[in-house]
C-alpha cells in the first residue's frame, strides 16, 4: 500500500515549526500554575492542599481526555482537534487570571487539562501520516524540546511578572502564545494540507517492526491492534508509563515548593531559579534518543537505564538534598532529565514504532492517559504528604516509584524476549 508522504524540506519544517510552538505554548499555559502555587499559597489565596487537588483535576482531566481524545483522533481531522485546543486552553488561562477562590478555579484549570489533551495524540498522528520514518523519528525527538523550553519559559515568564505585577496578570499573559499559535495553525496548516495532495511523494506504508513473524501477525490491523494491547510486555510498559509520569509532572509541579521551605527562599526566587531544570532537561530526550540508538535498541530497556539513574539521584537527594541549594537542583535536573529520557521512550516512540497498525494517536493516548493518571495520583499525594509527613518522606515515595517503573520495563523487555524467541 502506497501512501503519501511529504519530503521537501521546508514543508516538513513548517510542519514541525507549527507543532513545536502550539506544544511550546501549551507547556506555558499548563505550568504557570506550578510556577505561581508558592506566590498564590503565599498570599492565602489557596493552601498547599487546595494547590495540590487544582493540579491534580488537571491531570485527570488531561489523562482522560488522553484516553478519549487518542481513540477520536485516529477518528476526527486532527487539525480540528489541535485548533480547538489551543483556543480553549488561551480562554482557561485569562479566566484563571480574572476569577478568585478555590472552586472557579478547580474547574477552570480542569477544563483547561482537557483542551490540551487534544494536542499531543493529533500531532503524532499528523507526523505517521505525513512524514516518512526517518523525518517522523527526528521531529518527534525534536518536539519534545517545546516542553522544556516551554517549562524554562513558563516559569521566567511567571517569576517575572509576579515580581511586577502579581500572579493574576502572569496567568492572562500565559494565554498570549496559545492564542497566537491559534492564529496560525488554521492558515499554515492549510498550505500545508495543499502541498500533500499536490507534490507529496508516494512511499510504502510502514511495515511491522522487526522481531514480528510475518506467520504469526494477525492478519488485520484490528487484530493486531488488540493483540498489542493484551501482551503482558505491552502491559508493563503501560502501568512503567504511569510511574514515569508520577515522577515527571509530581516531581517538577513540587520543586519550586521544596526550594521555598526547604531553603526559605522567596516564592518568586524560587520559581525563577527552577528555571534552571528545564534548560538542562533539553538534554533528555537527545540522551535517550542516543542511548537507544547506540546502546539498547529497545525502547523498555532504555527507560530501565534512566529509570535506574532517577532513582539514584532521588536517593542521593533523600540522604543530601537539604545541606546545599546548588546541590538540590544539580539532582533534581538529574532526575528530571533522566525522567525526560523515559518520556521520549514510552510516549512518543514506542507508539510510532506501531504506526503501521494506524492507531498510532490511540496508542498514544492511552500511554498519555497512564501517564498523567499517575501525574494526579503523585501531585496530589505529595501535597498531603507534605503536609503530615514532611519532605523526606515524600522523597521516599519518589525513590520508591522508580525502583518500581525500573522493574516493569525490565519485565517488559524479558517478555518481548521470550516472544521473540517463540515465534522463531
Amino acid at each position: 500500500m502506497k501512501t503519501k508522504k511529504i519530503v521537501n524540506p521546508s514543508m516538513v519544517r513548517l510542519l514541525f515549526f507549527l507543532c513545536w510552538f502550539i506544544y511550546l505554548a501549551s507547556y506555558i499555559g499548563r505550568r504557570n500554575f506550578s510556577a505561581l502555587m508558592p506566590q498564590m499559597m503565599a498570599d492565602g489565596v489557596l493552601s498547599a492542599s487546595q494547590a495540590g487537588s487544582i493540579n491534580t483535576i488537571f491531570f485527570l482531566t488531561y489523562a482522560c481526555g488522553q484516553l478519549i481524545n487518542g481513540l477520536l483522533g485516529d477518528r476526527l481531522h486532527p487539525s480540528h482537534m489541535v485548533l480547538f485546543g489551543a483556543l480553549t486552553s488561551a480562554f482557561c488561562n485569562i479566566a484563571m487570571g480574572l476569577c478568585g477562590g478555590y472552586l472557579p478555579m478547580f474547574f477552570i484549570w480542569a477544563l483547561n487539562g482537557y483542551a490540551l489533551s487534544m494536542l499531543w495524540a493529533p500531532f503524532l498522528r499528523l507526523f505517521a501520516e505525513m512524514l516518512t520514518e526517518k523525518d517522523r523519528i527526528r521531529c518527534t525527538v525534536n518536539l519534545s524540546s517545546s516542553c522544556s523550553l516551554g517549562n524554562m519559559a513558563s516559569y521566567l515568564l511567571c517569576s517575572l511578572i509576579v515580581f511586577l505585577s502579581g500572579w493574576r496578570l502572569s496567568f492572562i499573559l500565559s494565554a498570549l502564545p496559545l492564542l497566537a499559535g491559534a492564529i496560525l495553525w488554521p492558515v499554515l496548516f492549510r498550505r500545508l494540507s495543499r502541498h500533500q495532495a499536490q507534490s507529496a511523494v508516494e512511499e510504502a506504508s510502514d511495515a511491522p517492526p522487526s522481531g514480528a513473524s510475518p506467520k504469526s501477525a494477525p492478519q488485520t490491523s484490528t487484530s493486531s491492534f488488540l493483540s498489542l494491547l493484551l501482551s503482558l510486555s505491552f502491559i508493563l510498559l503501560l502501568s512503567g508509563a504511569m510511574m514515569q509520569g508520577m515522577l515527571r509532572d509530581g516531581v517538577t509541579s513540587w520543586v519550586p515548593s521544596f526550594i521555598t521551605e526547604g531553603f526559605q527562599t522567596d516564592p518568586s526566587l524560587a520559581s525563577l531559579i527552577t528555571t534552571a531544570l528545564p534548560i538542562v532537561n533539553l538534554l533528555g530526550p537527545y540522551l535517550g534518543h542516543l542511548v537507544n540508538q547506540k546502546l539498547f535498541h529497545s525502547e523498555s530497556l532504555t527507560s530501565a537505564f534512566f529509570f535506574l539513574v532517577a532513582a539514584l539521584a532521588l536517593l542521593a537527594l533523600l540522604c543530601f538534598g537539604r545541606h546545599s541549594l546548588g546541590l538540590t537542583l544539580l539532582l533534581f535536573a538529574l532526575l528530571t532529565t533522566c525522567i525526560e529520557a523515559v518520556n521520549l521512550m514510552l510516549i512518543s516512540l514506542l507508539p510510532l514504532r506501531y504506526s503501521y497498525l494506524g492507531h498510532t494517536a490511540t496508542i498514544t493516548g492511552l500511554l498519555n492517559f497512564l501517564t498523567y493518571v499517575g501525574a494526579a495520583v503523585s501531585t496530589f499525594g505529595i501535597g498531603l504528604l507534605v503536609e503530615h509527613h514532611g519532605w523526606n518522606f515524600a522523597l521516599s515515595i519518589w525513590l520508591l516509584i522508580a525502583a518500581i517503573g525500573l522493574l516493569l520495563c525490565l519485565l517488559s523487555r524479558y517478555q518481548q524476549y521470550r516472544s521473540q524467541q517463540r515465534q522463531r
